[in-house]
């Protein structure tokens, strides 16, 4: 199953993003679907607050799944250079990417443009 939804450069979008996982992966169990709610979460959240994006640009959120495992790549039209993993008390940007590196089964990124930052989960 495949599935793409188109959202605006706004934090208003974070709630549609989470709706979006529910909706198409649900049955992967509650556990995978909470830690894929806040990985979407943080993605989004980045593309919005680090893509240099207005609020007329579009994010398109893509969510490939089978019977066990799914893959959810968030797009933005800017290129993303660098996407750095803060560790532990290291002061800066990277908490997010921190968070999804460790929830996540698989996690990366391309540059672009369009810039895609992707993680994969599967069923417990």
């Amino acid at each position: 199953m495949e599935r793409s939804f188109s959202l605006h450069a706004s934090l208003e979008t974070l709630a549609v993003s989470r709706r979006a996982v529910d909706e198409t992966l649900w049955y992967l169990g509650h556990q995978r679907v909470e830690i894929a709610r806040i990985a979407v979460d943080e993605l989004v959240a980045n593309a919005i607050n680090h893509g240099h994006l207005d609020p007329a640009d579009e994010i398109v959120l893509d969510i490939s799944a089978d019977s066990d495992r799914a893959r959810v790549e968030v797009k933005q039209p800017t290129v993303i250079p660098d996407a750095p993993v803060r560790k532990s008390g290291e002061p800066g940007v990277g908490l997010g990417l921190r968070i999804v590196s460790s929830l996540t089964d698989r996690w990366g990124f391309e540059a672009g443009p369009p810039g895609v930052v992707w993680f994969e989960v599967g069923s417990v």
